[in-house]
């Protein structure tokens, strides 16, 4: 028996060793993901100051209660009720309007834009995954875009399958690859109300994150031509608005890392998402058109006042 043992650990010694060290590999992963201990590469993997810093984030982060009307929700299902009445106001599909804008009267130029409707390259896509960050919170599948860098040669081709499909609007599927977990982040400890937490934070798919990211590849050179220079500085910055988009998600709120029944995304951008500030700044600049028209015919007059000093 002793032989056969001996044996078995001599041939199979290696793959063992695979098995036991890939977990262990990937649970490493997740801990200095989980402590959002940024700054530090090597040493100290999955010690004691790790989890000591996972426990202090968790403490902080955790929504003990929030006002409910008159009173207070305490249980989760309550407490989910709340976030949840909350962003379906906030992000569900609004009231159909009975007027909308003439935009034939906004003066848009015309744009040759058909390029941006080309089938994706392989180079395309790769790029986006290369510019993409490596070690960030992980969306719902679970992956970070060091996987995707390291396993691309391997996956590469089922996962151009998908992005094809993608372009050929076999989307049927597409809310399995377009979801999004919704991070509550409380400004302070103890707070009262779901506004108390910051800007929410959405980790998203991370098929959903590379396409958005190769359509930003592609739609940032027409952006000079599309917008004025003066808003070009602002498609670096974060941005969140509220503005009808076609294609419908179903997040999910976290809450106290719990995820609750799925809402209909039917209004706003993501953040997070990398074609979001591009379309920010298309949309704030057809409200600068709209302004300088009104003011063109008299409908509105420019503030009077003392210039600013620079």
């Amino acid at each position: 028996m002793a032989n056969q043992i001996t044996i078995f650990v001599t041939i199979d010694g290696t793959n063992l060793k695979q098995r036991v060290l890939g977990p262990a590999v990937i649970e490493r992963a997740r801990k200095k993901q989980a402590s959002r201990v940024m700054k530090l590469k090597l040493g100290d993997a999955n010690s004691k100051f790790f989890h000591r810093r996972i426990n202090d984030r968790i403490r902080k982060n955790h929504i003990q209660q929030l006002k409910k009307g008159q009173g207070w929700a305490f249980e989760h299902k309550d407490k989910e009720k709340v976030i949840r009445d909350h962003f379906a106001a906030v992000m569900g599909r609004p009231i159909e309007r009975t007027l909308d804008l003439n935009w034939d009267n906004l003066d848009q130029p015309a744009l040759d834009l058909h390029s941006l409707d080309d089938p994706f390259s392989e180079d395309e896509i790769k790029t986006a995954i290369f510019q993409m960050p490596a070690d960030k919170a992980l969306g719902p599948d679970g992956y970070t875009g060091a996987f995707f860098r390291a396993c691309w040669d391997v996956i590469k081709g089922d996962f151009m399958e998908a992005v094809i499909a993608f372009h050929n609007l076999r989307i049927s599927s597409l809310p399995l690859l377009n979801s999004a977990n919704i991070v509550l982040i409380p400004m302070k400890e103890g707070i009262d109300y779901v506004t108390d937490c910051r800007r929410p934070i959405s980790l998203i798919h991370s098929f959903a994150k590379i396409i958005a990211k190769a359509l930003a590849l592609r739609l940032a050179p027409y952006m000079k031509t599309i917008v004025p220079p003066t808003q070009i500085a602002f498609i670096k910055r974060e941005a969140s608005m509220t503005i009808s988009w076609l294609c419908e998600t179903q997040p999910q709120v976290l809450l106290n890392e719990v995820p609750c029944t799925p809402l209909m995304h039917g209004r706003g951008l993501r953040q997070g998402d990398p074609l979001s500030p591009l379309l920010f700044v298309i949309t704030i600049d057809l409200l600068r058109r709209l302004l300088d028209l009104a003011i063109e015919r008299a409908i509105l007059s420019k503030l009077r006042g003392t210039h600013a000093q620079h």
